[in-house]
């Protein structure tokens, strides 16, 4: 008589078995509103936005969606300030609009249309941002590699060059303060190989473009400096400077007639440049639109007036 297990068979008519539970339902209780706000929202809080109950639109400067005019007026029907002097001007056709000199920071630049755009005509020679920040400056070597390194702007000229205008790190150039006067910027890449291309037009037969970012021309040249018997005809008055490298040091490039920073970048170390050259081959100017340089040296800065 001793203990015997007992198994239970096999479910084979079916693999499982399911239950089916039904819940009870749920009753939410009506809630009515006491009262709505003047927004819509039941029992709402009432307008929080200054505009009541919506926000103003990012481009608009007061609840009526007008826009700030060029002196800042919300609303303001100002069309143009082309001398910069916070007046209100009458519109004036041309890309200079009838200007031919623009003062900034106690210096006078003089100015020139070249295809349809306005420039300077010499080389930027401001210690100061457009908002009246000081570039830093009066650096020693070390001072401007440190500089470079972080990513900070400055500018330095050598003695005698003074008047060909300073030279500054690229990290100057794309400060969010501005380096060139407001209304006004560091030219790109593009808008350069515009300037090439009208030396070309005005050159006619003698300048004729080799490459996608070379061009020679024989009977243009882009500066006024006596010692090179070009005929300035563009008006873009390059001149000759001494460029601080990334080490602190002043020299000169060979046949480098000017280097100007673009606002375009090249790569994590390097930007490009405009650079003049004397063609001594091809016996004319050479005009490299695509050139670049490590962003720590310190290089001439033109600029462009905005569209």
């Amino acid at each position: 008589s001793g203990w015997q297990e007992t198994v239970q068979p096999l479910n084979t008519e079916a693999s499982c078995v399911c239950q089916t539970r039904v819940a009870n339902p749920v009753n939410m209780p009506l809630i009515e509103c006491e009262f709505v706000d003047i927004c819509g929202v039941c029992e709402g809080p009432g307008p929080v936005y200054s505009c009541g109950c919506e926000e103003m639109p990012e481009w608009a400067c007061d609840c009526d969606g007008n826009q700030l005019d060029v002196l800042g007026v919300c609303g303001g029907g100002c069309l143009g300030d082309y001398d910069g002097d916070g007046v209100c001007d009458e519109y004036v056709p041309g890309a200079c609009n009838n200007l031919d000199m623009w003062e900034y920071y106690d210096y006078s630049y003089d100015l020139i249309e070249i295809g349809g755009r306005c420039w300077f005509k010499q080389d930027l020679r401001t210690e100061f941002y457009a908002n009246g920040d000081s570039i830093p400056h009066g650096l020693s070597d070390q001072d401007w590699i440190d500089l470079g390194e972080e990513h900070i702007g400055g500018w330095s000229v050598f003695d005698g060059y003074e008047y060909n205008g300073n030279v500054y790190n690229w990290y100057t150039t794309i400060d969010e303060r501005g380096v060139c006067p407001f209304g006004w910027h560091v030219p790109s890449r593009d808008e350069f190989k515009d300037l090439a291309e009208s030396a070309a037009l005005i050159a006619g037969s003698g300048g004729t473009p080799v490459s996608n970012n070379h061009a020679h021309y024989t009977s243009i040249v882009l500066r006024d400096d006596l010692t090179w018997g070009g005929s300035n005809l563009l008006g873009y008055s390059g001149t000759k400077t001494l460029n601080r490298s990334t080490g602190g040091t002043f020299s000169s490039y060979n046949y480098a007639i000017n280097l100007a920073w673009t606002s375009d970048l090249q790569s994590i170390s390097a930007a490009r440049v405009f650079r003049l050259d004397d063609d001594f081959d091809n016996g004319g100017l050479q005009l490299l639109y695509d050139h670049f340089e490590p962003k720590s040296e310190g290089l001439s800065v033109r600029c462009i007036k905005d569209q």
